[in-house]
């Protein structure tokens, strides 16, 4: 049985936060076995409002001067790796000059994201 207010992935297929956190966690081991050094890692969206239902994706942002700067480019070589552990997985990536707020996404993910070590 679920505890009150929180729905286990059995019942209603939403997996909880902190279990989306692990997830992420291991998201950066894997990019960092790839030779990504990464300024910071966000998990942002509804996993991070705490909103999310079954259909929602795990969205993440990734800061990193590794990255290209070419927003297609770097959310294939992202979402490559991300996929193979959850297809839910929905990234994008920033290199840390691209992170300022003036960028709508970059405010969003500062002001409502979990930074995850």
């Amino acid at each position: 049985m679920a505890e009150a207010g929180i729905a286990t992935r059995a019942k209603s297929g939403v997996i909880r936060q902190e279990q989306v956190i692990l997830k992420v966690q291991e998201l950066r081991c894997v990019l960092c076995a790839q030779d990504l050094d990464m300024t910071a890692v966000y998990l942002y969206g509804s996993y991070a409002a705490g909103t999310a239902d079954a259909d929602s994706d795990i969205d993440v942002a990734v800061i990193s001067p590794d990255l290209t700067g070419d927003r297609l480019q770097d959310w294939v070589r992202l979402t490559t790796l991300a996929t193979r552990l959850d297809a839910r997985f929905e990234v994008i990536g920033f290199r840390p000059e691209q992170f300022r707020d003036e960028h709508p996404l970059a405010w969003e993910v500062k002001t409502r994201g979990i930074l995850v070590q």
